[in-house]
């Protein structure tokens, strides 16, 4: 992550070009705005029932709600490749013949 240079996109649609393969990564839309409603529900669920009197068993299980939301949705949000990079069949060939190289050299 610290030596990405080349991002597009802005707010929760935001991705990043891998150095290494050119790729482009970016996270999930739906699973990032369900963690941040998980996390402010959660936060402002605690404040209503810290400040209002209201029945401590329904505010007690909209916090548990929405932290079971924060939880699921921080498991499942992952990078995920928004565009594979354009590998030419001489780049292909070089890495793979580049690759047995390597095993061969690991060898004993």
């Amino acid at each position: 992550m610290d030596n990405q240079v080349n991002h597009r996109g802005k707010g929760l649609g935001v991705e990043i070009q891998c150095p290494h393969c050119q790729a482009w990564l970016g996270r999930s839309r739906i699973l990032s705005g369900l963690k941040l409603v998980g996390f402010y529900g959660a936060v402002s669920a605690g404040l209503v029932g810290y400040f209002l009197e209201l029945d401590t068993r329904l505010v007690s299980l909209g916090m548990i709600l929405f932290a079971i939301v924060l939880a699921v949705s921080h498991l499942m949000d992952h990078l995920l490749v928004t565009q594979a990079p354009e590998i030419s069949s001489a780049r292909a060939l070089r890495q793979v013949s580049e690759r047995k190289r390597q095993a061969r050299d690991a060898e004993p």
